[in-house]
């Protein structure tokens, strides 16, 4: 090939822009960016974390025994989580709740800095510790997403619900405070101290 027709190539007067394969010219899925995530996610969970992760969700309206067994990787855990509509684009809560419990502060960390870059997700932002009683301490999330402002009593109720049991924390324990102008949910929680310290270092970093 002259360097003459190299040129023509390159700026499209060979072929035509109008020729190139349309798959070339469409956008990714929506889900693209949010797999890429999950999948980098994945690779930082060894094994024993992903049976921890497994046995979180077995049980009767979860994953059932033949299930947990053929689950191999953690990529289908993730899109098991996926299909039953458990862990979205727009709801990170879940994902969230269950890193708390595996102890992996940074992938915590991972996971809110990505919601971050995503519109009307809805997430935890990194709790500020507050204030101690009886062997527990008062922290602050801000879950942000959605306008929430347009929750009902009862949908409130149920996210207190849902709360108490991902964090592991009596159903009294749990707040609503309130709704910010930027339409995150102010929600206090008194957790456990040692969980508590797990978050003062998790917001140092």
């Amino acid at each position: 090939m002259t360097l003459e027709q190299s040129n023509k190539v390159a700026s499209g007067e060979e072929q035509g822009a109008e020729n190139l394969p349309l798959h070339l010219l469409n956008p990714p899925h929506d889900n693209w960016e949010f797999n890429i995530f999950l999948d980098k996610l994945a690779q930082k969970i060894d094994d024993e974390e992903l049976k921890r992760l497994k046995y979180f969700e077995y049980g009767h309206d979860g994953i059932r025994k033949r299930l947990f067994e053929e689950m191999k990787t953690t990529q289908e855990f993730f899109f098991y989580l996926q299909e039953r509509n458990i862990l979205s684009v727009d709801n990170l809560v879940h994902l969230h709740a269950m890193l708390w419990h595996l102890g992996r502060n940074d992938l915590i960390k991972e996971c809110a800095k990505y919601a971050e870059t995503v519109p009307d997700t809805l997430y935890f932002h990194q709790p500020s510790p507050e204030r101690r009683e009886n062997g527990y301490q008062e922290a602050v999330f801000h879950v942000e997403g959605k306008d929430l402002t347009k929750y009902k009593r009862e949908d409130l109720e149920k996210l207190r619900t849902i709360l108490s049991r991902r964090l592991g924390v009596p159903h009294a324990f749990v707040i609503i405070s309130g709704l910010t102008p930027s339409k995150s949910l102010v929600i206090t929680v008194m957790i456990p101290e040692y969980n508590a310290e797990i978050l003062v270092e998790l917001r140092g970093k």
